[in-house]
């Protein structure tokens, strides 16, 4: 029978210390770069269901991801509304008549929030104001 000896013990013991730190220091890396993310608030208000959407699902710019959804909440003075808490990239060119639809990610029931891009003309909305709602494609 072979027994381990003291040197490598603590050999294998350096190696596990080793290997955690390195593990640590990737998770924090990795969870560091989401907080450390410059974003802009803002809000929509949807007078439909949003069933499908949830909190992390993507928010899109003329299809390109820009952001994502952060809550929801239903709004004292409009009780048919849902408010849709978002947060996109910073410096997202959003003009006062940019508009919020919903769509269906794939045959899955998913949503998400795609952004129709206003014109060169209008002024940016400035972050955490309020985003105007066309509604959902579904409806149209």
């Amino acid at each position: 029978m072979s027994s381990i000896s003291k040197a490598q013990k603590v050999r294998l013991g350096l190696f596990m210390l080793s290997a955690l730190l390195l593990l640590g220091v990737t998770v924090v890396y990795m969870i560091g770069i989401t907080l450390l993310e410059d974003r802009d608030p803002y809000i929509i208000v949807f007078n439909e269901s949003i069933s499908g959407l949830e909190p992390g699902s993507p928010v899109k710019y003329n299809g390109v991801r820009v952001g994502s959804v952060e809550g929801f909440s239903i709004p004292a003075d409009n009780v048919t509304g849902v408010q849709v808490d978002i947060s996109l990239e910073e410096g997202t060119p959003v003009k006062e008549d940019t508009v919020a639809v919903l769509n269906l990610q794939g045959i899955t029931g998913l949503k998400f929030i795609d952004l129709t891009a206003g014109t060169n003309r209008s002024k940016r909305l400035s972050p955490g104001q309020e985003i105007q709602s066309m509604g959902s494609t579904m409806d149209l």
